[in-house]
C-alpha cells in the first residue's frame, strides 16, 4: 500500500504563467541589492534591528539558520552570517567578480517546479525541520512585471509561508499595491487576520510616496500556533 505525499505548495499553472521581465531591464538591477539596501526597504518592520541581529539571536540559542533571498541574486546574503543561503532568480546575472557566497537556483516563481527546487534544497540542509528561518523577497520594481493578478500574488505568499520554519521563522516581503482596489484588499486582509489570529505577527505597511513603486512591505513570523496556510480574505470573512 502506498501513501500519497501531498506537496505543501499551492499548484501554479504552467500555462500563461510567465514573468514579463526582459533581460537587461534596469528595473531589475536592484534585485542585486546588498544587505543595507534591503534593510532600508524593510526598516519600518525591523524595529531598529538588522537581519544579522535576527540570526545572531538564534545563534545565542545554539540554533542554525537557513536564509532565502527570493527573486534576488543573493548579494544580501553576504551580509548575513548564516549556515546556508539560497538565492532564487529568473536567471543568473551575477558577474564573475561577485562574491558568490550563496547557491542560486534559476527559475520562474510562477511555476510549480521552481518551488519544488527550493524545497529540494531545504531537505538537504542540516537543520531539524528542513525549513527556512529567514526569507527575504524584495524584487523592487520587478514586482510590477510579475503579475497583475492579486490572487496569484497571494498564492506566492502562501508558497513562501510553506517554506518558513515554525521556530519563529520570519518572512520579509514586498506586497503589490497595483491599484486602489488591490491596496484596500491587502489592508482589509491584514485587519481580518488580526481579528481571527490576534497572536499572529502580520504587519503590512504601505511605503512612502517616493518608494510607492515598490508597493508595500510586510513581515510575518511563523510559530507553532500559526495556521498551516494563510487564509484568503474571503475565508476570513466567512468565519468572522
Amino acid at each position: 500500500m502506498t501513501t500519497e505525499v501531498r506537496s505543501p505548495f499551492i499548484a501554479l499553472s504552467d500555462r500563461g504563467a510567465s514573468l514579463t521581465h526582459v533581460e537587461g531591464n534596469n528595473d531589475w538591477d536592484v534585485k542585486n541589492g546588498d544587505v543595507r539596501s534591503y534593510e532600508e526597504t524593510f526598516q519600518t518592520l525591523l524595529s531598529k534591528r538588522t537581519f544579522a541581529d535576527i540570526i545572531n539571536e538564534r545563534k545565542k540559542q545554539g540554533k542554525k539558520s537557513l536564509v532565502i533571498d527570493l527573486m534576488g541574486y543573493g548579494k544580501v546574503l553576504e551580509g548575513i552570517e548564516c549556515e546556508a543561503g539560497l538565492a532564487v532568480a529568473l536567471s543568473d546575472q551575477r558577474s564573475p567578480l561577485d562574491n558568490k557566497k550563496s547557491i542560486l537556483i534559476t527559475g520562474n516563481v510562477l511555476l510549480f517546479k521552481t518551488w519544488e527546487k527550493i524545497n529540494d534544497w531545504l531537505t538537504k540542509q542540516d537543520v531539524p525541520d528542513k525549513k527556512a528561518n529567514l526569507i527575504l523577497c524584495r524584487p523592487a520594481a520587478g514586482i510590477r512585471g510579475l503579475t497583475d493578478n492579486i490572487d496569484l500574488h497571494f498564492t506566492l505568499l502562501n508558497n513562501m509561508w510553506s517554506l518558513l520554519s515554525r521556530d519563529s521563522g520570519i518572512l520579509f516581503t514586498q506586497l503589490p499595491f497595483m491599484s486602489i482596489d488591490s491596496r484596500s484588499r491587502i489592508l482589509e486582509w491584514q485587519k481580518e487576520m488580526k481579528i481571527k489570529y490576534p497572536k499572529q505577527d502580520c504587519e503590512i505597511i504601505p511605503l512612502p510616496p517616493e518608494l510607492a513603486f515598490l508597493g508595500g512591505v510586510a513581515r510575518f513570523t511563523k510559530t507553532p500556533d500559526s495556521p498551516d496556510r494563510l487564509p484568503t480574505l474571503q475565508e476570513l470573512q466567512k468565519t468572522a
